[in-house]
């Protein structure tokens, strides 16, 4: 989007994500997450 708007590119980050679920539910949403992390970077 920067270009777009005539703004400079922004540097590449590392995203790293800690968690500790107890429940599926939970763990699941983070996979989930992860996921489209990883897709929106690909």
């Amino acid at each position: 989007m920067g270009r777009q708007l005539g703004l400079p590119s922004l540097p590449s980050r590392d995203v790293v994500l800690y968690a500790s679920a107890p429940d599926r539910k939970t763990r699941n949403t983070l996979r989930v997450l992860a996921v489209a992390v990883r897709s929106a970077v690909n």
